[in-house]
């Protein structure tokens, strides 16, 4: 057994789509994972093309958006194919087993957690309106 861990970012929106089984259709959620190698000057960007399989995942695809950051765990598969010009070419996959939300898009979280922290904040600090509202 095999296992890969990458984590990334989402480099478009997630796409759903049915595949036809004997037993009925089964859901596949395919996206691309920008995952950085290297550090430094030396830095570059590869791409991860996934597939999510099963219900869970299509209940989960409409979180996964552009730029959304991710953990995945899955093994790596290679799927070969015929190219235009009549040769075999190969890329490399990864069938998703886990998906971890870590993050997410620069300046979303942000805004909603000061408005969060900020009501919070007022609720916590906000006297009794009577004495009867009071645990104790």
């Amino acid at each position: 057994m095999n296992k890969i861990t990458c984590l990334g970012n989402l480099g478009r929106d997630a796409e759903v789509r049915m595949v036809p089984r004997a037993s009925g259709a089964i859901p596949v959620v395919n996206f691309s994972l920008a995952v950085k190698i290297g550090y430094g000057e030396s830095e570059t960007t590869e791409w991860r093309d996934c597939s999510w399989w099963g219900e869970r995942a299509e209940k989960c695809a409409r979180w996964l958006t552009k730029g959304k950051q991710l953990l995945i765990v899955g093994e790596p598969t290679i799927r070969t194919f015929e190219k235009k010009d009549r040769t075999m070419g190969s890329v490399m996959s990864i069938r998703v087993d886990e998906v971890h939300f870590v993050g997410g898009k620069p300046g979303e979280a942000s805004a909603s957690a000061a408005a969060e922290a900020t009501e919070t904040k007022t609720i916590l600090n906000a006297p009794p309106a009577s004495t009867e509202d009071v645990p104790y």
